[in-house]
């Protein structure tokens, strides 16, 4: 049983792009091995940005690798510095088509109480802004891990 920062680092992984116990194994070693040298802090995150020509799936598994090299973070931290460093605008774009994502129905309520100032692209309704969705948050958080 994995314990400690084996298991936070394991925890983290995500499961396509390891196939064989032989990848786990590299990994493993490269993250343990590799991460003694020194102690990396969240802040280090701060400069991961998207390129213009990266797909949102190259942008989460580099994220992935660099946060991965972290000891200690906050997994609100991480989503918070993910999204930063995300093309602005190019989000929703990026991940229509992904399998992963569960697109939610209109907004619950009475439309007629909702700020019709505020639109959600991620609901396709009125009540919030897109910056402001909890449930969009939930899916990048998903994503991330």
């Amino acid at each position: 049983m994995l314990k400690g920062p084996a298991r936070v680092w394991f925890s983290r992984l995500m499961p396509n792009p390891i196939s064989t116990f032989k990848e786990l194994s590299a990994w493993f070693a490269s993250h343990f091995i590799e991460g003694h040298r020194y102690k990396r802090s969240t802040t280090c995150l701060m400069s991961i940005k998207q390129c213009e020509d990266e797909t949102l799936r190259s942008y989460i598994t580099w994220f992935n690798k660099e946060a991965f090299s972290i000891n200690e973070v906050n997994n609100k931290i991480l989503v918070a510095v993910f999204t930063n460093g995300l093309r602005k605008g190019k989000l929703l774009c990026s991940i229509k088509d992904d399998t992963t994502l569960t697109w939610p129905g209109k907004l619950k309520g009475d439309p007629s109480k909702r700020s019709r100032d505020k639109y959600c692209r991620f609901h396709r309704d009125h009540g919030h802004d897109t910056s402001e969705c909890y449930d969009l948050k939930q899916q990048i958080e998903a994503l991330i891990r």
